[in-house]
């Protein structure tokens, strides 16, 4: 038994790549190991339009290719680093800055209010005033990130420069 027969349509398929059976007539042969200088040497003249393909060299091209030296990558991590950090302080930063509060007096109230004539401790006559009141007002903490912390603070009366009164909020 043999090979089975071919028919001319299924030529193409069946027929190798270097196969000179399909090239136009009067073209030379070019064996798949040899380039143009190999054939030359040889006295064969090639077509210019008929040069091998050397399809493998564009392969080692791309390997050949110059790449992005190490360093280059440290550096750009680095940079890359300080440019991420910056950014992170300044959100903190903004978030950290102390806000003022909002303060609204609604209304102040005295209870009572007395003057009366007596002595200090060196023994001079001065004039004393008494007074009981009350403070009514508002407070809004602006800042979202902190917390605001309320004391008792000594508070001071005073009248044109002159201090009338000193006490403690309560």
């Amino acid at each position: 038994m043999g090979s089975p027969p071919h028919s001319n349509h299924s030529r193409e398929s069946s027929t190798s790549r270097f196969s000179s059976s399909l090239k136009p007539v009067g073209s030379t042969q070019i064996l798949p190991n040899e380039d143009g200088s190999a054939a030359r040497k040889k006295g064969r003249k090639i077509p210019k339009d008929w040069e091998v393909i050397e399809e493998e060299g564009l392969l080692y091209e791309q390997d050949n290719q110059r790449k992005i030296p190490r360093r280059c990558y440290v550096l750009a991590f680095v940079l890359g680093f300080f440019i991420l950090f910056s950014l992170f302080s300044l959100i903190l930063l903004a978030a950290a800055k102390p806000q003022k509060p909002k303060i609204n007096m609604k209304s102040i109230k005295f209870e009572t209010l007395g003057v009366q004539a007596g002595s200090d401790t060196t023994g001079v006559s001065t004039y004393m005033i008494t007074t009981n009141s009350t403070v009514k007002f508002t407070f809004r903490n602006t800042a979202s990130f902190f917390g605001v912390h309320v004391t008792s603070t000594p508070l001071h009366l005073s009248y044109s420069q002159l201090t009338i009164g000193s006490g403690s909020v309560s």
